[in-house]
């Protein structure tokens, strides 16, 4: 099956990425300041240094082939917390949101469909969501 990751992304800011923890009340699935040293996923990659401070929030699904179902999801941990979204936003003028989908294609395998509703386009185009597809 082709791989599929998706995840929320909070990026460009200026604050810590702890602050945005408090103020959503959701635990990020990573986060890291501009400037901070990260290891690779792989240790034998060695370190990174990190070029934009980050806050993600990863969807759990797995092996779905509709597109729309992890930004479903997503959508439905962030729809709660949009005022406070909105609230940061407002105090770091740099600041961008985006839902993230990485699409890894297997040319063996089925290949995974989107499709958009009008309601998914308006909650991501109305709250200032980018929508960012990778696919390799």
């Amino acid at each position: 099956m082709s791989n599929i990751r998706s995840y929320f992304l909070i990026s460009g800011f200026d604050i810590n990425p702890e602050l945005i923890t408090k103020t959503l009340g959701i635990e990020p699935t990573d986060a890291a300041t501009k400037g901070t040293k990260k290891n690779r996923k792989h240790p034998a990659d060695g370190e990174f240094i990190v070029l934009d401070s980050y806050w993600e929030l990863y969807s759990p699904i797995e092996k779905s082939y509709n597109i729309e179902d992890y930004i479903d999801d997503l959508i439905g941990k962030i729809s709660p917390i949009l005022p406070q979204l909105e609230k940061l936003k407002s105090e770091s003028s740099t600041m961008s949101l985006s839902v993230i989908i990485v699409i890894k294609i297997h040319p063996e395998d089925s290949l995974p469909g989107l499709s958009l509703c009008h309601k998914m386009m308006r909650i991501l185009s109305d709250n200032s969501i980018n929508l960012v597809i990778d696919i390799v």
